[in-house]
């Protein structure tokens, strides 16, 4: 399999193949014969390399372990190919739900991070609607689309003076918060965009770098980071999954990645109301 993958000029391939060998050669040595690669050894080689195996590198990456099953398992397959074996073993294997993908820890702004960013001026003083639609979104949850495309007509107002703004695109309402309402611009002109004169996405992400650099913050802003920080906020202040999901737009499925953002122990009111105290 390793030739093949040369032979086609597919030196990355050839090299994780190289990778897996060396696994699989850990897993039972290389005196093994290719009949004796049944149910049974397919099974305890994702075992092995779920649990023991540990390359140069230290212990293998659950993401590296499914690349090498699979890479197995094109080489299986190619024996199968060629009349060296009559069935793929690794097809009866289960794999899915015992070597998962690794997803990386969704990243957010700390409330002390959060505070330098509303300390720190804008370093581009023509343009404050890229600092204010940034904390916005920090505020409130809504992507660089909703952002963008933001109006007037979808911040609502109510009769006990509370207010929301409706996002059209994921359809849903998120109540504003004191400090989410500082950060809309001050016109008596409450017509069409909100943000408007926000700068095309290129210039928006060199502003939000030299801000970044400015505030002395490490971390890449971006509005990923935004709606992850928003996500940090509002679990942190102890919003139940429920209300979590429907404030974020998003399925109970997927909120997994948010919710290990925080530690779920109980916590004293007092400290769940502090993150939200940054005025």
């Amino acid at each position: 399999y390793h030739t093949l993958m040369l032979e086609r000029g597919d030196k990355s391939t050839a090299g994780n193949i190289m990778g897996m060998y060396r696994a699989v050669m850990a897993y039972r040595g290389e005196d093994v014969l290719l009949s004796w690669v049944d149910v049974e050894y397919c099974d305890g080689l994702v075992d092995f390399l779920r649990n023991e195996y540990h390359s140069v590198h230290g212990r293998l990456k659950m993401t590296t372990a499914r690349a090498y099953i699979y890479l197995f398992s094109a080489a299986l397959n190619l024996a199968v190919e060629t009349g060296l074996i009559r069935r793929n073993p690794l097809f009866f294997v289960r794999i899915h739900d015992r070597i998962t993908r690794e997803r990386p820890k969704k990243q957010h702004l700390s409330v002390d991070e959060v505070k330098l960013l509303m300390d720190t001026q804008c370093p581009v003083i023509s343009r404050p609607q890229v600092k204010q639609a940034y904390l916005f979104s920090i505020f409130t949850g809504l992507t660089a689309f909703d952002i963008v495309n933001l109006k007037w007509k979808d911040i609502k107002s109510y009769a006990d003076g509370k207010r929301s703004v409706w996002c059209a695109f994921q359809k849903i309402s998120v109540p504003l918060s004191s400090n989410a309402l500082r950060w809309l611009p001050e016109t008596s002109n409450h017509r069409g965009l909100v943000f408007k004169g926000l700068p095309k996405d290129t210039e928006i992400n060199n502003i939000l770098k030299l801000w970044q650099k400015k505030s002395g913050i490490e971390k890449r802003l971006n509005f990923t980071l935004a709606r992850n920080t928003f996500a940090y906020l509002i679990l942190s202040a102890g919003a139940d999954v429920a209300t979590f999901c429907s404030l974020m737009g998003i399925a109970s499925k997927n909120a997994k990645g948010y919710l290990a953002m925080i530690d779920r122990k109980p916590a004293p009111m007092e400290e769940k109301l502090k993150v939200l105290q940054l005025d």
